[in-house]
């Protein structure tokens, strides 16, 4: 096993040139399906508009203040951790986002998630089936290009986003979003109509379901987040949770029981619901050749740190308060554990302030050659870097460099820093361009500068260099 730590990514170079491969693979195998489930999916979704069923994520209802306090909520991951805190959730009062991997164990433990979110388009009905989903309180959260059988079966409101890929062009911020529009006559003709967005709300997408979750969690409403099995790594030497589904023979009965809260003749640990599940029970972990030690001693996959550092942008990016009840490869995240978290329901932790949150993120991004470059605006662009300096100056110029024609929307570049805010725009000729983003330069490069700095001081100190 390659005995490395996960703060001491090796050859970062190599490892940022298979994540971009990795990210142009994984668009070009999915984005024919998310096109195709795209079409196939639109009737279904904008009837469900039309009927109230489904709606944009950003107008869904906010969850209530709990004495004063947002409601907490929790993300749950698929780590070995989760075999211990999932039972413990039954008591939970707040908000739980699952993904489909989860839903049916939840459902198992008597435990009724108020979201499952969609984001691979490969997530089936098959998933999920054998449970009446209409009879819980469950909301589907999903972009339109999820498998179509999902969209299909589900009963319960929907609450939609489009994918950001942080691409303008993209598929999902031009077509997609255009195609999930009502047309609206205006009274000039059928030529003129005024169109309006079904789905107007954009979620940065960082490769795996928690940062999803732990954003449409703060859409919705709730205040702090708690993580649940997002492990990133295998404690234990366990390869993930165990999950409990349903038995195929079993799983299209009629008159489904369902436990606790669903069927108020259901007891605990019912042999008549019992019979109809058999767990599926995960092996030890199996060292790789891609098998990396995390920086606290937790057996890990390269891909597996490479979503740790997704999630960790992503908490830099929401700013969100977060507690782990995991064990893993998380450490920069402040732990509770999973019995106090339930017993004081999420409420009265000590506050994270903005600064905690950014000296945490931006010192473990910098240790794996990520840098955060923040706008005027309060916008955020991650840079991966190994030469930081002068390639985020370089950015920045460039970023400064980039003017917009608030009339006809054109997006021009200039290769100097001259004040271009008199000028004609070059496709349409109105006069007067506006910045498209101002970022400073000065207070980005002083905060870059001073994380290298502390970088190299402390791999001196180790000896790494």
């Amino acid at each position: 096993m390659n005995n490395i730590l996960d703060t001491e990514i090796p050859n970062a170079n190599s490892l940022r040139v298979t994540v971009d491969q990795y990210n142009a693979a994984t668009y070009g195998k999915q984005l024919v399906h998310e096109q195709l489930n795209t079409a196939a999916n639109w009737k279904i979704i904008t009837d469900a508009f039309e009927e109230g069923r489904a709606r944009d994520i950003a107008d869904e209802k906010k969850a209530p203040l709990i004495n004063g306090e947002k409601t907490p909520y929790i993300v749950l991951g698929s780590g070995p951790s989760l075999n211990h805190s999932i039972k413990f959730l039954r008591n939970w009062k707040g908000g739980i986002i699952a993904t489909t991997s989860h839903a049916l164990s939840l459902i198992h433990y008597g435990i009724q998630p108020t979201h499952i979110v969609v984001l691979d388009p490969f997530c089936t009905w098959d998933e999920i089936k054998g449970v009446d989903w209409s009879k819980t309180r469950t909301k589907l959260i999903c972009h339109p290009g999820i498998y179509p059988d999902m969209i299909q079966n589900w009963p319960n409101e929907m609450l939609l986003y489009i994918q950001n890929s942080g691409k303008n062009s993209s598929f999902y911020h031009d077509i997609q979003k255009k195609m999930y529009t009502k047309r609206e006559d205006q009274g000039k003709g059928i030529r003129n109509p005024i169109f309006r967005y079904y789905i107007k709300t954009e979620l940065s997408i960082f490769a795996c379901s928690p940062p999803l979750q732990l954003f449409a969690g703060d859409m919705v409403g709730y205040g702090r987040a708690f993580l649940c099995g997002c492990d990133f790594g295998f404690p234990g030497n366990k390869e993930r949770f165990d999950e409990w589904i349903l038995n195929p023979e079993t799983r299209d009965i009629a008159n489904f029981r369902y436990p606790n809260g669903l069927d108020p003749n259901c007891k605990d640990n019912d042999p008549q619901w019992e019979k109809y599940w058999k767990q599926n029970n995960h092996p030890d972990y199996k060292d790789t050749d891609t098998a990396m030690m995390s920086s606290n001693g937790i057996k890990s996959e390269r891909v597996h740190l490479y979503y740790k550092k997704n999630f960790i942008s992503a908490w830099r990016l929401s700013n969100k308060e977060i507690y782990t009840t995991d064990k893993g490869a998380i450490t920069e995240i402040p732990y509770t554990s999973i019995e106090k978290m339930v017993k004081k329901q999420g409420l009265n932790y000590p506050k994270q302030s903005e600064n905690m949150i950014i000296k945490a993120t931006d010192e473990y991004l910098s240790k794996v050659d990520c840098y955060v470059i923040e706008g005027d605006n309060k916008g955020k662009l991650f840079l991966e870097s190994v030469n930081p300096i002068e390639e985020v100056s370089n950015f920045i110029d460039n970023l400064n460099r980039r003017w917009l024609c608030p009339k006809c929307k054109n997006s021009m570049s200039s290769s100097d820093d001259v004040d271009y805010s008199e000028s004609n725009c070059l496709k349409c000729g109105n006069k007067g361009l506006i910045k498209e983003g101002a970022v400073n330069k000065e207070k980005n490069l002083n905060r870059i500068k001073a994380l290298v700095d502390k970088k190299n001081t402390k791999e001196k100190g180790n000896g790494i260099i």
